[in-house]
């Protein structure tokens, strides 16, 4: 064994389970500050402190306290080469060892929101089920030939109780220390608009996931928010028929060096003129929308099945008699001719029963109606109409095969 992997095997002997679960985190996070690894540990200050001056002392993990206008900072963390081979097994491309400020910076908000939304997410009706940061959490797709992809800084997803039920919310997050002009932030919000009318949500999450920004001002909120007005496209007129028309959410908060606040607060605008809102007041609405996304498709689904059973017991009745002696029973036949046959029946009598008997109904049209729609054709076999024999003498019961006998004998 080389000089380099005897001593990093030499290190991981000596850690401990607090340690592996110190460098676990920084290896999901990238970068964390004490308070926020204090807080994921759930360890004392103390503990945390000497575990990370053991594990910087390996050369596994370093620091820096980056320049603050007031007060101090706390100390930013991230694995070191070596930390990051013992790790994920790999040693990370050759470069600069310390991070940049600004990804500092970056990296650790982005964290900070997830640390907030663990410490207090609960006490604030959200409890957090998911979350993915950086790449992990960027989405591509394509329709009808047309290309997209979103590159969030992060995906929530949280469950929470809407009107006494629990629901789940989703949100894609964005950090902004304004390093990014408005026509970027612009370009960000269509693409999540396209995102939300592709629809490509649904087959990816359990609901359409907002957009939220956090960032440095209200006057930059201001300007995102009428960016975002200004761009939206007026729906179309025949959006309300489609059961998957859903409103994206898109809104702004200016706390994103305060990342509780974010969590709890009313900081949450998704226009110029609105009042300020918790993020759980933001959300919850969210689940009314998709619920009532579930009961128009539900709604839809069952039109469109009432409608099948309406065909299909139309391309049965169109010639009955050739279909009851096809069956080659003649129970089978007196029950065909009960329901299809008899005078006077209204057809909603016959699609009633069509919706209690849907599997039979299909497999009935499926054994009789060749693949052109033409009915009275011999069947190709005979298990299928043994197989419907029994269907159609159970269906009824005996109740039944008794109005079907005393149906023949009226008409005899």
């Amino acid at each position: 064994m080389s000089g380099r992997g005897a001593g990093t095997a030499s290190s991981a002997d000596r850690l401990s389970d607090i340690d592996h679960g110190i460098l676990q985190l920084l290896q999901s996070h990238r970068v964390l500050t004490t308070p926020q690894l204090i807080v994921l540990t759930s360890r004392p200050e103390r503990t945390i402190d000497y575990r990370l001056s053991r594990l910087r002392a390996g050369g596994l993990v370093d620091r820096t306290r980056p320049y603050a206008a007031s007060g101090s900072a706390p100390f930013f963390w991230w694995l070191t080469r070596n930390g990051a081979r013992l790790i994920e097994g790999s040693s990370p491309a050759p470069g600069r060892q310390a991070p940049n400020p600004l990804f500092l910076r970056h990296t650790a908000a982005i964290a900070g929101l997830y640390v907030a939304l663990v410490d207090i997410g609960q006490t604030v009706g959200l409890t957090i089920t998911e979350w993915r940061r950086d790449e992990q959490s960027w989405e591509d797709w394509s329709v009808y030939g047309r290309t997209g992809r979103l590159r969030p800084d992060a995906y929530l997803q949280a469950t929470t109780s809407v009107d006494g039920t629990p629901g789940t919310v989703g949100a894609f997050i964005e950090v902004d220390f304004a390093t990014m002009d408005q026509a970027r932030l612009r370009a960000k919000v269509a693409r999540h608009r396209r995102y939300c009318a592709d629809r490509v949500w649904k087959d990816r999450h359990p609901c359409c996931p907002a957009l939220l920004l956090a960032t440095t001002s209200e006057a930059r909120v201001n300007r995102f928010l009428a960016g975002v007005e200004r761009d939206r496209v007026e729906p179309s007129p025949y959006a309300s028929k489609d059961p998957l028309r859903y409103t994206e959410l898109v809104a702004a908060c200016a706390t994103v060096r305060a990342p509780e606040e974010a969590v709890c607060a009313p900081v949450w605008r998704s226009s110029v003129g609105d009042a300020p809102t918790t993020l759980i007041q933001l959300l919850g609405p969210e689940v009314r929308k998709y619920r009532a996304v579930v009961a128009r498709v539900s709604a839809q689904r069952a039109a469109v099945e009432r409608h099948e059973q309406v065909r299909l017991v139309h391309a049965l009745v169109a010639d009955p008699g050739p279909l009851a002696g096809a069956l080659g029973d003649e129970e089978c036949a007196r029950v065909i001719r009960h329901l299809f046959d008899r005078p006077g029946l209204h057809s909603s009598h016959r699609e009633e029963w069509a919706s209690h008997q849907l599997d039979l109904v299909i497999g009935t049209h499926r054994w009789w109606v060749d693949d052109d729609g033409r009915s009275g054709w011999p069947p190709a076999t005979s298990s299928g109409g043994e197989r419907l024999e029994g269907g159609l003498s159970g269906s009824l019961g005996p109740t039944g095969r008794d109005a079907a006998v005393q149906h023949r004998r009226h008409r005899s």
